[in-house]
């Protein structure tokens, strides 16, 4: 044999030595972990389990555009989970009043009930609203009322981990279209509840804020991942909002939205 089969036939025993110990002593790759999110919540309302807290509120009186004859009112919150345990499907209820107390807001107006689909313990989060007002009203106030919670044990969720939303801008048509980058780090597809975005004066005061679906490419919003969405606003921002002041807000839910009559708008 010559010195260079020799050699080639070294380097095959060597390389073939080599296989077989990785084969015997890799360890396996781990299974991937079954997502433990559930895909629904068995829970009925109870108003004792805790506490959903209107943290701040705010609104103005504005036209839906500025060439619209309908007078309404732009609304935003920031409400709280103060309890211990999750608070599942909270309904909104938003309420506009004008001197006399009297609700003017038109019952037609589709914002006014929406639900927040999981709030976590010590976990803030935005609503927003635009309502046409009735008549010859005028709103000098807004009410901002949570009710309806299921209040779960948080175990119950699993790995489930709050889906966060980061305001990206807001375009120059009107209505205007807002922008946000959403982030989930949950283990499976959400489903979608549409979002929020809250306005402020150049000193945090809240002067208003808007609903709608949230939409985006290829339909990523609360999968898993980081997703680029856009909100449809229903009515102008306020003339008094600081844009580098803006809060957007993405709501998924467990489950897909509850059909019915007595359902939210979202």
């Amino acid at each position: 044999m010559s010195r260079r089969a020799g050699a080639v036939l070294l380097v095959v025993i060597v390389a073939a030595a080599g296989a077989v110990w990785w084969a015997t002593h890799r360890r396996p790759a781990p299974a991937p972990a079954a997502c433990t999110i559930p895909d629904s919540v068995a829970a009925a309302p109870d108003a004792s389990g805790g506490v959903i807290t209107v943290l701040e509120k705010g609104f103005s009186r504005q036209r839906r555009t500025a060439d619209s004859g309908a007078e309404g009112v732009s609304m935003g919150a920031v409400v709280r989970n103060t309890g211990s345990r999750v608070a599942y499907r909270t309904r909104i209820t938003f309420q506009v009043f004008d001197a006399a107390h009297h609700d003017v807001a038109r019952p037609r107006s589709l914002q006014l009930v929406q639900e927040i689909p999981v709030l976590m313990p010590g976990e803030r989060i935005g609503v927003g609203a635009f309502a046409y007002v009735a008549g010859t009203g005028q709103a000098v106030s807004i009410d901002v009322l949570p009710s309806g919670t299921r209040w779960i044990d948080p175990a119950v969720l699993g790995a489930y981990r709050p889906v966060t939303a980061a305001y990206a801008g807001t375009s120059s048509n009107a209505p205007p279209t807002v922008s946000m980058t959403v982030d989930s780090a949950n283990c499976r597809a959400l489903d979608s509840r549409g979002g929020a975005v809250v306005y402020r004066a150049a000193n945090g005061t809240i002067v208003g804020g808007d609903e709608a679906p949230l939409r985006s490419a290829g339909d990523q919003v609360c999968r898993p991942g980081t997703a680029t969405a856009f909100l449809d606003a229903t009515a102008d921002a306020p003339e008094q909002r600081a844009a580098a002041r803006t809060e957007a807000y993405a709501y998924c839910d467990l489950e897909p939205k509850p059909f019915g009559a007595d359902v939210p708008w979202n």
